[in-house]
């Protein structure tokens, strides 16, 4: 019998308190007001959401390359609805300070000042 290398993945205690600082200092600032924690299959997904009843400003999810490898996705929701994938790394501090600067633009959208949405898709 064949035995799977992928296992459960989930963020660690450092990751997950850092997603959450990021998500209360931008409640603080009116983008968030609610979040998800979901497990799907062996996928960990971490979602911000302005709403609860809206689709996600953006999903965070970690993937296992290996043994201590990880991918870091984050994605966010597109003007038309789709998800558009908006920063990926192997590199946890790398991912955080990108997904900043998302979140930035995207708080800087969501209060109606003029911002680089195309940054967005980079």
């Amino acid at each position: 019998m064949k035995t799977s290398n992928k296992r459960n993945v989930s963020f660690s205690r450092s990751e997950f308190d850092a997603l959450f600082g990021l998500y209360s200092l931008n409640v603080v600032n009116n983008l968030f007001r609610d979040y998800a924690v979901t497990h799907i299959g062996k996928g960990f997904f971490v979602s911000f959401h302005r709403d609860a009843k809206q689709p996600p400003l953006i999903t965070f999810e970690k993937q296992s390359l290996g043994p201590d490898n990880y991918l870091y996705i984050a994605s966010m929701t597109g003007a038309q609805g789709q998800v558009v994938e908006a920063v990926r790394s192997q590199k946890f501090d790398k991912f955080l300070k990108e997904v900043r600067d998302k979140i930035e633009i995207l708080r800087q959208t969501h209060q109606n000042k003029p911002a680089n949405v195309f940054a967005l898709n980079r």
